[in-house]
This record gives C-alpha cells, sequence and structure tokens, in this order.
C-alpha cells in the first residue's frame, strides 16, 4: 500500500476546529487507514509532528479526543507497520525551484515524498496542490481522496 504523507490538516479536523462532521470523517478516515494498512509517513521535528504533540496535549480535557489520542498512539504512532518516521537529516533535498516555490513551512512534506517515494500527498493547500501536479508528483486534495478512502473502506466492509 501506498504510504500517505498527510499534512496538519488531519490534526485540524480531529481537534474539531473544522467542525464537528470534519472531526468525524476525520476520525473515520483514521479508522479506514488502519484497516486499509495505508501507512502514514511522519518527519521528527516536522509541523505535522508538533501538532500531533499539541493534539496530545489538548486531548486531555474532552473525552472525545482522548479516544482519538489513544487510538492514534496506539495504532498508528508505536506501530512501526502504520508509520514510516524519517529523522530529518535523512530527507532528500529539494531539487530545482521548488525550494523557491514552496512555503519552507511545508518543505519536509516534499522531502519525505522524495525520501520515500511511490507515496502521496494528501493536503488542504490549494496553492501547492497545483504546483506538485505541474511537476508530476502525486498529490490529492484531502476532500476529495478522504471521501474516496472512506467508499473505499464502506466498500471493503459490505458482506
Amino acid at each position: 500500500m501506498s504510504p500517505l504523507i498527510l499534512d496538519e490538516w488531519l490534526w485540524a479536523d480531529l481537534l474539531g476546529e473544522n467542525g464537528v462532521e470534519r472531526q468525524k470523517q476525520a476520525s473515520a478516515f483514521l479508522l479506514a487507514i488502519r484497516t486499509i494498512c495505508n501507512p502514514i509517513v511522519i518527519v521528527k521535528g516536522s509541523k505535522f509532528e508538533r501538532k500531533t504533540f499539541n493534539f496530545w496535549k489538548n486531548a486531555g480535557f474532552d473525552a472525545t479526543l482522548r479516544k482519538i489520542a489513544k487510538f492514534y498512539r496506539s495504532e498508528f504512532w508505536s506501530n512501526s507497520v502504520k508509520t514510516i518516521r524519517i529523522e530529518a537529516g535523512q530527507l532528500k533535498p529539494l531539487w530545482g525551484d521548488l525550494q523557491k516555490q514552496v512555503n519552507p513551512d511545508d518543505h519536509y512534506i516534499l522531502q519525505a515524498y522524495f525520501t520515500i517515494q511511490k507515496c502521496v500527498i494528501v493536503t488542504t493547500d490549494t496553492r501547492l496542490k497545483p504546483l506538485l501536479d505541474s511537476k508530476n508528483i502525486d498529490c490529492k486534495y484531502r476532500d476529495e481522496f478522504v471521501s474516496e478512502y472512506l467508499a473505499k473502506f464502506r466498500k471493503m466492509q459490505a458482506p
């Protein structure tokens, strides 16, 4: 299964910052990823990892968030089959004009892509996706990808 590089939308959705419906959808997405077995790529020290820690910190007072945090920790964070961890020093450098065209906060996403290869970037960034499409980098918008992924998951679950 192709590894997934998710950007910070996951944590905003799981925290409920984008509404209850997106929180439920993101939770279902994690369950589907666990079942379908696409590993999640995590770059140590990245914005995604920092948002993970922030999520865990904020989960302490909310039963729904605690449940999601516990699930993510046990099923992904502590599971080397479901997570590909990359040290910052292992990342391949950006090539050509990408370094200038991509927001520095997002460099790790592309560096992880070039390091892992044969993976999919899932983003909400409307500036990033067209740029990556023009470079033939496999990038999907969050809404379309998550909807299709959940439909695939439901189909697998049907008797």
